[in-house]
């Protein structure tokens, strides 16, 4: 009898130890990092802007954070963007309104949010938003249109294609 409880009492410091060492490496060592996902059509849109016949390329990428459940940043990277004309002369900017939308299985089950973007001649430039999808599997997506989805008003502006893509969320 003497013998089963020292046993268990080793086993249950042990076990405590082993808790303590994995729980606190695991959540002091994690940063944000790319999102693990899959982009079926690939994470690249081209874009029709808003300012003299304003086009580029805009990439989109997922970041998480896994000491934020239910947390991802999206970011619309520009290519470089080309104008044509007087406008695009007097001012080089492409003025978009990029529409980041998600899918996951919080009512309503869809959801979008807006990040308005100005990109210049110069690749690089970049916009940020913050998004709450639900933990678990979400689809994810960033494109630019010519109904405002918020006020369904008019806006000169198009994409072709549009990166949507699947990730899983901490």
């Amino acid at each position: 009898m003497n013998l089963r409880k020292s046993v268990l009492r080793v086993l249950g410091v042990a076990a405590i130890a082993v808790g303590t060492v994995l729980g606190t490496t695991t959540t002091a060592s994690a940063d944000p990092a790319p999102a693990a996902g899959w982009w079926p059509y690939g994470g690249t849109f081209g874009a029709l802007g808003q300012n003299a016949w304003c086009n580029g390329l805009v990439d989109i990428h997922v970041e998480t954070d896994p000491t934020k459940p239910a947390w991802a940043k999206v970011t619309a990277v520009s290519r470089g963007m080309n104008g044509n004309g007087p406008e695009w002369a007097a001012n080089p900017k492409c003025k978009l309104n990029v529409t980041v939308a998600w899918s996951d299985a919080i009512a309503p089950f869809y959801h979008t949010t807006a990040m308005p973007a100005e990109f210049g001649p110069e690749p690089g430039a970049s916009v940020s938003t913050e998004i709450h999808p639900s933990s678990g599997l979400a689809m994810i997506g960033a494109s630019t249109s010519y109904a405002d989805p918020t006020t369904f008003q008019f806006q000169p502006q198009i994409s072709y294609g549009g990166g949507q893509g699947f990730f899983i969320i901490p």
